[in-house]
């Protein structure tokens, strides 16, 4: 809408949209609206400055009845704007719980793969989501805590893909008062009243915080997140040109030149950026460049990819699980990953006050056992549980059936379906992060001690 009484939202907006060409020329953009705040003030703002555009609205089914209103909500006031509207239930939790998934990693994924299809078989050229600067300045800060260094730094990017955000440049301060000012309705959504998640403690615990030390400090996070975007841009571009240089594939193998490595200034960076790719996590790709300083010949593992150290190269090669919920694990094996997570596997040596301390239960951390290295029969077998699986658990009398186990600690059918089993022979070693099997316990005889310790993915 052009002339004099545009609203100053809506002059910001045209002007970042155009800046950042955000719109596709005479085709619609398809907008992703929940019936928030932010999603409902970008359709108006579509509307307003006579952008074409079609809705999505993705039914999660997460909050009983809320999320049903939600639906007819979005439903109806598209249809009062005449915009072609697409709607899609979801059982999230079920896609959850399927693929090892937290609920929102899981409504992430089908969110997306969701619009995709719709832009490929409608021909729509953008997708917009409504992420604004205070999202910007929380993901900030959630990449920060989570240590995901200069990608994280980077932020949310105002266009990846066919994904696009036009409302990046306004503050939630400014969607609010420009909602209100015109009679703007839209839903709110109880779950973000609470502080179960990262982003929810982050948005109503330090940010009031950081407003009251400096007020500006959005418009600060913004510079610095668009200095990253650049730095990002040129540090991929190098990291791409040593991988052409260091990294070598012939017909099913991978060589990473190991000498480079062990001698680059930032190896340890760029040992993780060459290997992340094959399915090796940042833990792994530590313990692979520390063993770089001892001699070759160790093995790492991913849930895609073997690795083995040699004298001149890192060499990788495809690595299928013998199932699809079973792995099997060699003796000379250090670490293994998997969907679930990683094993590391250590070999300590047992002095009187360490082996005390183990027998004696000094130690609780149910992610680490120590077992008796010489009951072991390898290969050892990593699989989900089974119906009829039994035990006999560590500190408890007599053997006992995981299901039995299970219900005393209470745990949800989702928690249950995510337990996998360390087996040796046919005898539990451990359920992972739960209890391991008595009879591979330290006892007074034990000689050779193995460390286990269990990281959830």
């Amino acid at each position: 809408m052009k002339g004099k009484s545009r609203h100053p939202l809506e002059a910001k907006f045209e002007e970042f949209i155009n800046r950042r060409d955000l719109v596709a020329k005479r085709k619609p953009t398809l907008l992703a609206i929940s019936g928030g705040l932010d999603s409902m003030v970008m359709m108006h703002l579509y509307h307003r400055a006579g952008f074409p555009f079609a809705v999505v609205h993705c039914n999660f089914q997460l909050r009983g009845e809320e999320s049903m209103y939600d639906e007819k909500f979005v439903r109806r006031e598209a249809k009062y704007l005449k915009a072609e509207t697409y709607v899609k239930k979801f059982d999230t939790a079920q896609y959850a719980k399927k693929h090892n998934l937290s609920i929102q990693a899981a409504a992430r994924h089908l969110r997306y793969l969701f619009f995709s299809e719709l832009c490929k078989r409608h021909g729509y050229d953008y997708c917009a989501t409504a992420h604004h600067a205070d999202d910007n300045a929380e993901t900030f800060f959630i990449h920060l805590l989570r240590g995901t260094g200069i990608a994280g730094e980077a932020g949310i990017a105002v266009k990846q893909g066919n994904i696009v955000r036009p409302l990046l440049f306004a503050l939630r301060s400014e969607i609010e008062d420009y909602a209100r000012e015109k009679k703007i309705d839209w839903r709110e959504d109880s779950s973000n009243a609470g502080d179960h998640y990262l982003r929810n403690r982050i948005r109503h615990h330090l940010m009031p915080v950081l407003d009251m030390i400096s007020p500006s400090y959005r418009q600060v996070i913004e510079r610095h997140i668009e200095n990253m975007q650049g730095a990002a841009i040129l540090y991929n571009e190098y990291v791409e040109m040593l991988r052409a240089k260091h990294v070598k594939t012939e017909k099913n193998m991978v060589f990473f030149d190991r000498d480079f490595l062990v001698n680059h200034p930032a190896g340890f960076t760029l040992t993780f950026e060459f290997l992340h790719p094959y399915g090796f996590n940042r833990q792994t790709c530590f313990d692979i460049y520390r063993s770089l300083h001892s001699p070759p010949g160790k093995k790492f593992f991913s849930q895609i990819y073997e690795l083995i150290t040699d004298r001149q190269y890192l060499m990788a090669k495809s690595a299928k699980a013998k199932t699809a919920n079973q792995y099997e694990i060699q003796e000379d094996w250090h670490q293994f990953s998997w969907e679930a997570g990683s094993l590391a596997f250590r070999k300590i040596h047992l002095t009187y006050d360490l082996k005390e301390k183990i027998i004696s239960g000094g130690y609780t951390d149910p992610n680490v056992i120590w077992i008796d290295a010489s009951k072991l029969k390898y290969p050892l077998i990593l699989r989900k549980w089974q119906k009829g699986d039994e035990f006999h658990p560590l500190g408890m009398k007599g053997r006992k059936k995981l299901s039995d186990l299970f219900t005393d600690l209470k745990l949800s059918a989702a928690a249950k379906e995510n337990i996998w089993l360390l087996v040796s022979g046919d005898r539990i070693v451990w359920v992972t992060g739960i209890r391991q099997e008595h009879a591979f316990r330290i006892t007074d005889d034990t000689s050779a001690c193995i460390e286990i310790v269990f990281e959830k993915e």
